[in-house]
């Protein structure tokens, strides 16, 4: 009655909602196969969360959720959903940056762990501060070298992120 009432109450925020509803009800069944109901619960909520901040990213982390979840842990969850919402700043781009996040999240966390995921997602959080074209192509080119970077990711972060506070223009060069 929960996954059902929850649903609902995701309909009910607004016109685009229904699209958000397909894509929770859609992702469900591989859900509760993966997690625990109490934390399906809390999947769900999540989700109807970002709804109320924009339907596209609360669509984009239900139907990325099943490809995501066999490399998050239940703690996680809560933590990958904030890393989206941090993303989605209210603007367009922002928006857009965020629900491609999600859509990148399984095949980044295959070769991360979630810390690392955590990291990468500040720091293109901090080039949005200074431009959105130049966070989104960060994201986008993340996709193609993260695997690259075996064991060197929090190194390379750490000199991206100093090169972003001393030189932003050339971060992505």
């Amino acid at each position: 009655v929960m996954w059902a009432q929850t649903g609902l109450e995701i309909t009910e925020q607004g016109s685009r909602s229904w699209e958000t509803a397909s894509k929770y009800f859609k992702a469900s069944p591989v859900m509760l196969g993966s997690i625990p109901f109490n934390h399906f619960i809390k999947w769900a909520q999540y989700g109807s969360s970002l709804c109320s901040k924009s339907h596209a990213l609360a669509s984009s982390y239900f139907e990325f959720s099943p490809r995501s979840i066999g490399s998050l842990s239940v703690v996680d969850l809560e933590k990958w959903s904030n890393l989206g919402d941090m993303l989605s700043t209210g603007t367009w781009k922002s928006n857009n940056l965020a629900c491609d996040f999600f859509k990148s999240s399984p095949d980044l966390l295959k070769n991360s762990t979630f810390t690392e995921l955590e990291e990468l997602v500040k720091f293109i959080h901090a080039c949005s501060g200074n431009s959105m074209e130049l966070a989104i192509d960060c994201l986008n080119m993340s996709r193609k070298f993260w695997p690259l970077l075996t064991n060197t990711k929090m190194e390379f972060l750490s000199l991206a992120s100093t090169l972003l506070d001393t030189t932003w223009r050339e971060t992505k060069g």
